[in-house]
């Protein structure tokens, strides 16, 4: 999970600066995952360096990061799976998921649902009715 330090291009400054400072002939380590849920892993790695732990799954913008309870920028690696930077030492990586428009696509879903269901029984009601009323009433 903790591989040497390469160029990200989507890093903020100051990380970028600690990747250019940082030895990169930190050997690969393989951390632990605590936690693998679907919208939260928990990682644990002992780097011996500065670093960037890869979780070898699917980059998105929704993904956020912790590193030992502080923010950490998360950064996609190889061009699909996602990253955190850390320094030397043990360290606890929480990754969550959330993403805005995914809840509000939901919700349009779930309305659009409960629309079709309000459609077809008041459809089925109209039916029901047709059939209950006598044939004399139907003219009027």
């Amino acid at each position: 999970l903790h591989y040497p330090l390469r160029r990200q291009r989507q890093m903020c400054i100051r990380d970028r600066a600690r990747l250019e400072r940082a030895d990169h002939t930190s050997p690969v380590v393989p951390g632990r995952v605590d936690t693998w849920r679907r919208n939260q892993v928990v990682v644990t790695v002992d780097a011996p360096g500065d670093g960037l732990v890869v979780v070898r799954e699917l980059f998105h913008p929704g993904w956020t990061a912790t590193v030992d309870g502080r923010p950490a920028h998360v950064v996609p690696v190889d061009g699909w799976a996602r990253g955190v930077l850390v320094g030397p030492g043990p360290h606890r990586i929480v990754f969550r998921f959330d993403a805005p428009l995914y809840r509000w696509w939901s919700l349009l879903a779930l309305l659009g649902w409960l629309g079709l269901a309000g459609a077809g029984g008041w459809w089925w009601w109209r039916q029901r009715a047709a059939r209950l009323t006598p044939v004399a009433d139907r003219s009027a």
